[in-house]
């Protein structure tokens, strides 16, 4: 009994001397919380070695609907600001997620809370059927960070955010800023001017949650799935949809990576509809940083469309 105790007391003396360094070294610098990867992965390219961003909602998922782990609660605890998107997105998750932090620098209603797509006008929540409500996003569209243009303001808005907090980082932080926009927008040039070649080429989508990326790009989408945002299609749309596709030719069903696949499949096996399956955020197996996620898209539509010509 005697030796099992003093086993015990050892893994107990030894897990608290593997846990202490990893606490002091993940609080050397101020930590900073960000509701989404995409809002992190850009808020750790501007601050650099400087900062630490991390993230409550893992990537490759929509963001409405996941909660945040209870490690990235526990780390949140010692956050001195909190980036949110806002436009809704937070909604379903950010009062639980409040409860769990319980950390006395970020409430609601604190200065540590900041808006990062500030001065970005969302596009409102669009209905496809005059009979649906939406679920969810019943008043804005805020999957903003799709649209390259909407992305400067919020590059921008990070920096003022984290140079107002850092004052003594803002100089490094503004370099880190003008580099990351330089090769951003030098790889968005090069990716816009590959979709050019699809414009012509009809698209059913998902849902609307691509309509940033697809306006940008000026890709043509002329049906939807969902009549609403987060309300399933009924058979009597579904039928339709399946005549719309096979009488206009229609050949691209983009659908974002975190649908179930049972009914686009089911598209696909009916009408010959080709499946374009892309990721909406940052962080998962597809595009590990937000920098990444845009040619990420359009070389999934590229890859689709060849395969499609080749056939």
């Amino acid at each position: 009994m005697k030796k099992l105790i003093l086993r015990s007391i050892t893994v107990i003396i030894i897990l608290m001397a593997v846990s202490v360094p990893f606490f002091v070294q993940a609080q050397s610098k101020p930590l900073i919380v960000a509701s989404t990867t995409d809002i992190a992965s850009i808020a750790q390219a501007i601050a650099g070695d400087n900062l630490e961003v991390i993230s409550m909602l893992q990537g490759g998922d929509n963001p409405t609907y996941l909660a945040p782990d209870l490690a990235s609660q526990l780390r949140a605890q010692h956050a001195v600001l909190y980036l949110k998107n806002g436009f809704g997105l937070e909604d379903n998750w950010e009062k639980t997620w409040w409860d769990g932090v319980n950390n006395p620098l970020i409430t609601p209603d604190s200065e540590a809370v900041q808006l990062v797509t500030a001065g970005i006008t969302p596009k409102p929540s669009k209905v496809d059927d005059p009979e649906a409500t939406p679920i969810h996003y019943k008043d804005a569209n805020p999957f903003v960070w799709l649209d390259p243009a909407n992305s400067i303001k919020i590059i921008n808005n990070i920096y003022e955010i984290l140079g107002n907090k850092f004052p003594d980082f803002k100089e490094d932080m503004n370099t880190n800023r003008k580099r990351y926009i330089k090769e951003f927008q030098n790889d968005i040039d090069i990716w816009k001017k590959r979709c050019e070649a699809y414009k012509g080429v009809r698209i059913v989508a998902y849902n609307h949650n691509l309509d940033y990326f697809t306006d940008s790009f000026g890709l043509n989408v002329v049906e939807y799935v969902e009549p609403a945002a987060g309300v399933a299609p009924g058979r009597k749309r579904i039928a339709s949809l399946m005549d719309s596709i096979k009488n206009n030719g229609i050949k691209l069903m983009l659908v974002p990576d975190y649908v179930s696949l049972r009914l686009p499949k089911q598209f696909q096996e009916e009408t010959g509809i080709k499946l374009v399956i892309v990721p909406t955020s940052c962080g998962g197996s597809w595009a590990k940083e937000y920098n990444q996620l845009f040619p990420c898209i359009v070389s999934e539509i590229h890859k689709t469309i060849q395969v499609q010509d080749n056939q």
